[in-house]
């Protein structure tokens, strides 16, 4: 069991990051160009299991603007599996 909590601890980190650096990739200049450096870095790793939660969950539109909440449920179920087997 520890490696597997140790494994969710490390993806729930990757997803943090994952989450920052899209918000950040919006800025102009040396920090947006890291963030999307960073983005690009962590999709691969991200966008399979966020996937099937964008299918059920479609994204919440406020006027011109899209907010995506499976980042949200993936970082509660990643919490709900460490509670139950951690």
């Amino acid at each position: 069991m520890g490696i597997v909590c140790i494994l969710l601890r490390i993806y729930s980190f990757i997803l943090l990051i994952w989450v920052i650096s899209s918000w950040l990739a919006a800025f102009p200049g040396q920090a947006g160009s890291l963030a999307r450096r960073v983005n690009r870095l962590l999709s691969p790793l991200v966008e399979p299991v966020l996937r099937p939660f964008r299918n059920l969950l479609p994204t919440l539109r406020m006027g011109a603007v899209g907010l995506d909440l499976s980042p949200l449920i993936l970082f509660v179920v990643i919490q709900v599996i460490q509670l139950s087997i951690c």
